[in-house]
């Protein structure tokens, strides 16, 4: 019974790192991925509104050109931490991509998804971080969709991507929403 209580804790285990991202500490893409598509199915069963945050650090690529992929991976750190420490506990934080997070937002309507991000906005904003050559004054661009003001059969996901785009067209350090597109 000891052997099978260990390998039962090594599954477990395995299975809980294979949806963490190993960098950052949130949620992976998979994670995300099955974690939306439930929030998804329990909004559209009970009729509940859903937003999703997608979170980009601005001008990430130049942390890693001019201080190294070290700095970068500190930067993602800390975004990371930010954001986790920001959002409420029913909410759900992973690492999308590269400098890209993503926040589902259960039981939220659009306006409030705007909320949160301006909170998560202005939270990397005043924390900088301290490197080699000085403080590294971050900021990131927000973009928030929710199901309540969808417009077409597109996901999610999609629709808070192109208002990330929006945001970083209107010049960075701002939270927009798909609905004003």
């Amino acid at each position: 019974t000891q052997l099978i209580a260990y390998e039962r804790s090594r599954r477990e285990k395995a299975e809980s790192e294979a949806r963490k991202d190993f960098l950052t500490s949130l949620a992976n893409r998979k994670a995300f991925d099955e974690q939306m598509r439930l929030e998804g199915e329990r909004a559209r069963r009970f009729s509940r509104p859903l937003s999703l945050l997608m979170v980009d650090i601005d001008n990430f690529k130049a942390v890693n050109d001019s201080l190294g992929h070290e700095w970068g991976d500190n930067v993602l750190r800390v975004v990371a931490r930010t954001i986790a420490t920001t959002i409420r506990q029913t909410d759900f934080a992973a690492r999308y991509g590269g400098e890209e997070f993503v926040v589902i937002l259960p039981e939220t309507e659009v306006d409030d998804a705007l909320r949160v991000g301006d909170r998560i906005r202005i939270a990397v904003r005043e924390n900088p971080i301290d490197t080699p050559r000085g403080l590294l004054l971050l900021t990131v661009s927000i973009g928030a969709s929710s199901n309540r003001t969808m417009t077409s059969d597109r996901s999610l996901d999609s629709e808070a991507d192109q208002a990330l785009y929006l945001a970083k067209r209107r010049g960075k350090d701002r939270v927009e929403r798909f609905s004003d597109i």
